[in-house]
């Protein structure tokens, strides 16, 4: 979703950059809670799926579309980052703008953001603790049950916390080692 809109943000024509800037634009605008309870109740209301998986699909979809619109702007700002010289290099060995875009930019754009992309990966295990509001069970709630069933809610919570740090940890590692390798 990220790399689809930030590449149509980035195109020349006004039909389809509009559009993916007013879809980016609005999901970056929307609170992940909000949208999450939303698509829930979409989701539920229409039955597209069996009720047990509802509140993880709303889950999912919800931290897609809102982290995917974040996705898409870093797309677009990395690609505008690179020195115009790479464009015009493309484009004066005959490919196009979106050839050279996709050939020529793109992989040095995200070369450059990987470490925000880890950042904006960080963010979206975070943010699947809001699923709570629609009944999903993540780590967070898991958690609280078993905390309260054995009236051990504060190591329960300590658990959860290392298992978090510890999870965040190794994406930051492989964000670092995926930069060494470059």
């Amino acid at each position: 979703f990220g790399m689809i809109f930030g590449m149509a943000r980035l195109a020349r024509t006004p039909i389809i950059r509009i559009p993916a800037g007013i879809v980016v634009e609005f999901f970056r605008a929307v609170p992940v809670l909000i949208m999450v309870i939303f698509t829930w109740g979409l989701y539920t209301g229409l039955h597209l799926f069996d009720t047990a998986l509802n509140p993880f699909i709303a889950v999912v979809t919800s931290l897609t579309l809102y982290n995917g619109s974040l996705i898409a702007e870093l797309v677009r700002s990395g690609v505008l980052s690179l020195p115009k010289g790479q464009a015009e290099a493309g484009l004066s060995v005959g490919l196009t703008h979106g050839q050279t875009l996709r050939i020529v930019q793109l992989p040095q754009a995200l070369t450059a953001m990987l470490p925000a992309l880890i950042g904006q990966t960080v963010v979206i295990l975070k943010d699947s603790a809001l699923g709570y509001a629609v009944t999903y069970l993540d780590l967070l709630n898991w958690s609280k049950t078993l905390g309260s069933a054995y009236g051990n809610t504060i190591p329960a919570y300590i658990v959860a916390a290392a298992l978090f740090i510890t999870m965040n940890n190794l994406l930051t590692q492989l964000a670092q080692w995926e930069i060494g390798r470059a």
